[in-house]
């Protein structure tokens, strides 16, 4: 016996004469006739890819090593090739939808914040502002709004600017937020 396989119109003759209920319920919800009506969504490779590098920290240049590639091609040939510029482009975007959900999220709370900056053994500067509130079931939230690189000197004053600029980017009042908490970063300068 040989198969041909031409599109799934074979599929749908067979869904409609066999399982007919099943068939109109399904055409009655959707008024259409695909057979991804019939199968549940597997996950876009590229969001997949994505949330795995986000969560294990995997840098960008991966997607772009021989292994890596060979290891995708095995599991599915037809899987997209992407590249670092892709990936950094996509997680911006991700990035900037994530901004504006916390935006709206923090929007009118009233916010306790916390920063930090530091000097990594490499010596380079860091800064990370977080907001902290209580929910109305009691947890607390915690929300990274920034972990940047510093560039240039930190002072007291930069740092308060850079901090201001955070809040701002986020549009954070200083006065609605609880408690501002600073490291011991913040000393008097000579």
């Amino acid at each position: 016996v040989e198969l041909t396989y031409k599109g799934s119109s074979h599929l749908t003759q067979h869904m409609s004469y066999k399982h007919k209920t099943l068939f109109i319920e399904n055409e009655r919800k959707t008024n259409e006739n695909k057979i991804g009506n019939y199968f549940g969504h597997a996950p876009d490779f590229k969001e997949t890819l994505q949330r795995w590098m986000i969560n294990k920290g995997i840098p960008f240049s991966m997607v772009e090593d021989t292994n890596f590639r060979e290891m995708v091609r095995s599991l599915c040939p037809k899987a997209p090739k992407v590249t670092r510029q892709n990936v950094m482009e996509r997680m911006n975007v991700t990035a900037d939808i994530a901004r504006e959900k916390i935006k709206k999220f923090i929007n009118g709370k009233d916010i306790s914040i916390t920063f930090d900056h530091w000097t990594s053994l490499s010596n380079e500067n860091y800064l990370a502002c977080t907001a902290h509130y209580i929910c109305d079931d009691w947890r607390l939230v915690s929300l990274t709004l920034c972990c940047k690189k510093h560039f240039g000197r930190s002072t007291t004053e930069v740092c308060v600017a850079n901090i201001m600029d955070v809040l701002a980017s986020y549009r954070i009042s200083a006065e609605k937020c609880v408690m501002m908490r600073m490291k011991h970063w913040l000393v008097q300068e000579n």
